[in-house]
C-alpha cells in the first residue's frame, strides 16, 4: 500500500512539471500581440517628446536673443533681420528679429506687418522674435514685447 501511494504521488509530480510547448507558444503570441498594440502609442509618445524638445529649444533661443537685444547700448530699429543656423539644445533654428518704433501687427499666418522703423525720436522699442525650425515656413515660437531704453544713447559728436 505504501508503494502504491508513492507511485500515485510520482505521477502527480510528473504531470505538474511545467508548461507545455503549446502553452508557451500561446503566451508568447499574446505577449507579442500586446507589444504590437502598444507600438503606435510608443511612436506617438516619441514624436511628442521630440516636439516638446524642439519647442523648449525655440523658447530658450528666443529668450537668449531677447536678452541680447535688451543688452545693446543703442538699439536701432530693424525690419526683419534673419539669422540662420542658430543651434540650441541640439536643434538648428532660424530666427527673425523685428525691432519697431510702433506696435507691429501679427496676423493669423504669423506675418509681421506695420513694423515702422522711421521714428527715431522715441526710446520705446517693440520687439518681435520669430523662431522657425530649419526649412519650415511657420514659426515654432513667437515672442513679442516692448521696452524703453534705460541706457542713454551715445552722444553725437
Amino acid at each position: 500500500m505504501n508503494r502504491l501511494h508513492h507511485d500515485k504521488n510520482l505521477k502527480k509530480i510528473k504531470s505538474e512539471g511545467g508548461f507545455t510547448l503549446l502553452e508557451a507558444t500561446v503566451s508568447m503570441f499574446l505577449l507579442s500581440f500586446a507589444i504590437l498594440l502598444n507600438f503606435p502609442l510608443l511612436v506617438v509618445l516619441q514624436n511628442e517628446n521630440t516636439t516638446s524638445k524642439v519647442r523648449l529649444g525655440a523658447t530658450s533661443l528666443a529668450r537668449d536673443l531677447l536678452d541680447e537685444v535688451r543688452s545693446r547700448r543703442a538699439i536701432a530699429p530693424i525690419d526683419g533681420q534673419l539669422q540662420t543656423g542658430l543651434d540650441k539644445l541640439g536643434y538648428e533654428y532660424d530666427a527673425t528679429t523685428y525691432i519697431c518704433t510702433t506696435k507691429p501687427n501679427i496676423d493669423e499666418d504669423f506675418n509681421v506687418t506695420g513694423c515702422s522703423t522711421s521714428d527715431n525720436n522715441t526710446d520705446l522699442r517693440h520687439i518681435v522674435i520669430q523662431i522657425k525650425r530649419n526649412g519650415q515656413t511657420e514659426p515654432i515660437h513667437t515672442v513679442q514685447t516692448a521696452f524703453t531704453r534705460v541706457i542713454p544713447p551715445p552722444a553725437a559728436n
